[in-house]
């Protein structure tokens, strides 16, 4: 039974769900790029706000997938191989927000990179606060690797009842 588990969760982690949180519609991503004053060469496909890479069996969160939230984007920060926005999140997301694998991270969207950034590196740079935050509406939802290697986010329970 425990192999069982752990072949789930291996699944989970490498053929599932590449990675859980916010995600926006293309009018929103718009506004958000157009805010982007030091764009970099290379865009990213899906505009998001990681809240967990690669999480396990538990740290999926079926309970608010698909459920709107609205962030403020409070900062803007770049440098020669990234750019990205700092994320002010709801009281009601702190909980969920478990992307510390390195150490404590702010939540953040990398809008851009060089042809030699990683977006994993967006947590690294220095932001810059806006006079103003920028309100958004966002969506909680997972990035989807699937078998044949289609990528996709999905709004919909993973574990299905």
């Amino acid at each position: 039974m425990l192999l069982f588990f752990k072949i789930v969760n291996l699944l989970i982690r490498w053929f599932m769900v590449k990675y859980e949180g916010l995600f926006f519609d293309k009018e929103t991503e718009s506004l958000i790029l157009s805010l982007d004053k030091e764009r970099l060469d290379v865009g990213i496909d899906v505009l998001h706000c990681t809240f967990k890479y690669l999480p396990s069996e538990e740290e999926i969160f079926d309970d608010i997938v698909g459920n709107y939230y609205f962030v403020d984007i409070v900062g803007y920060g770049y440098d020669k191989d990234n750019s990205g926005f700092y994320v002010k999140l709801p009281d009601e997301l702190l909980e969920y927000y478990i992307n510390f694998d390195y150490e404590e991270v702010l939540p953040h969207i990398t809008s851009s990179l060089s042809l030699n950034g990683e977006s994993e590196n967006t947590r690294n740079l220095v932001f810059s606060y806006f006079d103003e935050p920028v309100r958004v509406r966002c969506r909680f939802g997972y990035y989807i690797k699937d078998a044949n290697g289609k990528t996709y986010v999905s709004y919909d329970k993973f574990f299905k009842n």
